[in-house]
């Protein structure tokens, strides 16, 4: 209700991205405080606070596993911009996809088995899908000429991918995949810019930023 506002975090530095587990006891996110972007988890009920060990380069786009026991994100550790799984804990560091292009924004499915993301692998930014193996890899998103931002229904009843989408070198628009159809639906049009999709706990509903009013 934006009452009892308290800060978590006060290290006189940049904290960005901040993403609930899904227990709603911690948080991850990145921050400056040495000196390069690095992964941190706030554990907020233990009053305490941890930086995960992703080894050298800069770390981003937290995200957690469904059942919490996971955290991926993009990390240039290796040189280049490539998705990594690390346990909510810190241990067991294991590098997913393996490609000279960007891989990046990764986002869980509800079951736990699968991660979105988007890489320019084939020339333009575009959705991709894996499971949490790094195999099984398939591209997603086929219309548009640059697609982002995916986030992954939490509906296990209807198996849906959102994500924004500039077609025909428009502004983005927000669209939404049908795993079981493998159809693409048009959600925003004509008004805006309009990006960086979220899905409600319900699965009903979808939040996203536009430009619409300016």
């Amino acid at each position: 209700d934006g009452v009892a506002q308290q800060p978590l975090t006060a290290n006189r530095s940049l904290n960005l991205t901040p993403t609930w587990a899904p227990d709603g006891r911690s948080l991850a996110y990145i921050s400056y405080r040495t000196g390069r972007p690095s992964l941190h988890v706030a554990h907020i009920y233990e009053g305490r606070g941890q930086v995960l060990n992703t080894g050298s380069g800069m770390a981003i786009n937290p995200a957690w596993s469904p059942d919490g026991s996971h955290i991926a994100f993009t990390s240039t550790r290796d040189g280049n911009s490539e998705l990594y799984l690390i346990q909510s804990d810190g241990n067991g560091l294991k590098r997913l996809t393996e490609h000279p292009s960007i891989d990046t924004s990764p986002c869980w499915s509800p079951t736990g088995r699968e991660i979105a993301f988007t890489s320019d692998r084939m020339g333009a930014p575009q959705i991709y899908a894996m499971d949490t193996e790094g195999l099984n890899l398939r591209r997603i998103s086929y219309e548009g000429s640059y697609n982002d931002s995916p986030s992954w229904s939490p509906s296990r009843q209807y198996s849906e991918l959102t994500y924004a989408s500039r077609i025909e070198r428009g502004p983005f628009d927000i669209v939404v995949y049908d795993f079981q159809t493998k159809q693409t639906r048009q959600l925003t049009t004509g008004r805006g810019s309009n990006e960086s999709p979220g899905w409600s706990p319900n699965g009903l509903h979808i939040i996203y930023t536009s430009t619409r009013t300016g």
